[in-house]
C-alpha cells in the first residue's frame, strides 16, 4: 500500500519507492498498478476542478478508475507467477520523534529523490521539444485521430492524450481547455478523463520503470496498458450513451 498511496503524489517517485517490496511478483503487480490507475497529484488536481461542474460525470470517472483497479489487481494477483510475502512485521519500539532527525531524513529522501527523478522529467522535456520541432507530433496525432472518433471524442483530444504521455497533467490541462470551450459534452467529459487517467503513464515514469523492472517486463505493462485504457473509453462511451 505504500507504494501506491506515495503515488497519488508522484507515480514516478513511487515505482522508484517499489524496490522496497519484498518479492519480484509485488513489484511487478505494484508498478502496473501506479502505471494504469493511479492518477498523480498533478493530473488529479486538474481532473477534479475539470468535473467539480459535473458530478455525475466524476462518480463515473471514480467509478471507472476504481473498478479498474480493482480487477486489474485482482487479476493480476492471480496471473503473476510466484509467492507473495508474509504479512509478518516486526514492529520496533515506539518513541517521540526528535526534530532534527527528521528534518535530517527528509533532506536525505529529497536529495534522493531528486537526483534520481530530476533528470528524468529534464529529458522528457527534451523529447517534448524534439517531438515538436522535428514534425513526428503531427504524425502522431494523425494517427491517433481515428482511435479518439471511435471513443466519440473530439479530434482535439488526440493531442491531448500525446501531451498526457510526457506530463500527465499537460494532458488533463488539455481536457480543461476544451471544457472551457465548450467542445466536450459531459458523457465526453468522463470517457476522455477515464481514459486519460488510464492511459499509457508519463515519459518519467516510464523511463523508471525501465530502470526498476527492466525494459521487457516495462515494455510489456505498457503494450497491455495502452489497449485497457482506450478499450474501457469505448465500452464507458457505449455505456453512457446506451443510457443517457
Amino acid at each position: 500500500m505504500i507504494p501506491i498511496v506515495l503515488g497519488f503524489a508522484c507515480d514516478t517517485m513511487a515505482t522508484m519507492v517499489t524496490r522496497t517490496l519484498e518479492t519480484k511478483r509485488e513489484r511487478v503487480l505494484a508498478t502496473l498498478l501506479l502505471a494504469l490507475a493511479i492518477p498523480c497529484s498533478a493530473q488529479l488536481g486538474v481532473i477534479l476542478a475539470l468535473m467539480a461542474h459535473h458530478p455525475l460525470a466524476l462518480g463515473v470517472w471514480s467509478l471507472s478508475v476504481i473498478g479498474t483497479l480493482v480487477v486489474i489487481g485482482a487479476l493480476g494477483a492471480r496471473v503473476l507467477p510466484g509467492d507473495g510475502p508474509v504479512f509478518h512485521m516486526e514492529l520496533p519500539p515506539l518513541r517521540r520523534p526528535r526534530l532534527g532527525n527528521v528534518l535530517t531524513k527528509t533532506l536525505a529522501r529529497m536529495q534522493w529523490y531528486f537526483l534520481e527523478v530530476l533528470p528524468l522529467f529534464l529529458l522528457a522535456s527534451v523529447f517534448l521539444w524534439a517531438g515538436q520541432l522535428t514534425g513526428l507530433f503531427q504524425v502522431v496525432v494523425r494517427g491517433l485521430t481515428p482511435v479518439v472518433g471511435a471513443l466519440g471524442l473530439p479530434i482535439e483530444t488526440a493531442r491531448i492524450f500525446l501531451f498526457g504521455f510526457f506530463r500527465r497533467d499537460y494532458g488533463a490541462a488539455g481536457l480543461f481547455d476544451l471544457q472551457r470551450q465548450g467542445l466536450l459534452s459531459p458523457i465526453q467529459l468522463a470517457v476522455a478523463a477515464v481514459t486519460l487517467t488510464l492511459f499509457v503513464p508519463c515519459i518519467a515514469q516510464f523511463l523508471m520503470m525501465l530502470k526498476e523492472r527492466g525494459a521487457r517486463t516495462a515494455i510489456a505493462m505498457l503494450a497491455f496498458i495502452t489497449p485497457v485504457a482506450f478499450g474501457a473509453g469505448f465500452l464507458l462511451n457505449l455505456v453512457l450513451r446506451a443510457f443517457r
